[in-house]
């Protein structure tokens, strides 16, 4: 099996310790783009997330400088740049494979903004 297989194989449920270490994060997905970095754990496997509230638009980034924005205009050309996120329908889970940082000291942020200041996206650790 590659890589990707095995991950996919070693599908994990929801955990905790009962102290203070769980695989399951609950984001806040304001109409102001968040940028937040995203557990050492969770990177280089896979992660469920969902949406709940309202639609999300988002991306995984290195840099914690530029959130996505749910206004981009789809054009005939596939409409791109910096703030083009990919949308999270509310009530949609989707099970997406978490980057690894570039460099030891580096960070892998997770960005998203929604149409709702009360929407959040759930996110659980899935794979290792």
């Amino acid at each position: 099996m590659s890589v990707t297989e095995n991950k996919a194989a070693d599908v994990k449920g929801p955990f905790s310790d009962g102290t203070n270490n769980s695989t399951v994060r609950a984001y806040t997905a304001p109409t102001t783009a968040k940028m937040t970095e995203v557990p050492e754990i969770f990177e280089g496997g896979f992660v469920t997330m969902l949406a709940m509230g309202a639609d999300v638009y988002w991306f995984w980034s290195f840099q914690n400088t530029v959130g996505p924005s749910g206004s981009v205009s789809p054009d005939d050309n596939g409409a791109a740049g910096p703030q083009t996120g990919f949308p999270l329908l509310n009530g949609q889970a989707a099970d997406v494979l978490c980057p690894k940082r570039q460099l030891p000291s580096g960070r892998v942020y997770f960005c998203r903004v929604s149409s709702s200041d009360t929407a959040s996206v759930w996110m659980r650790q899935s794979s290792s």
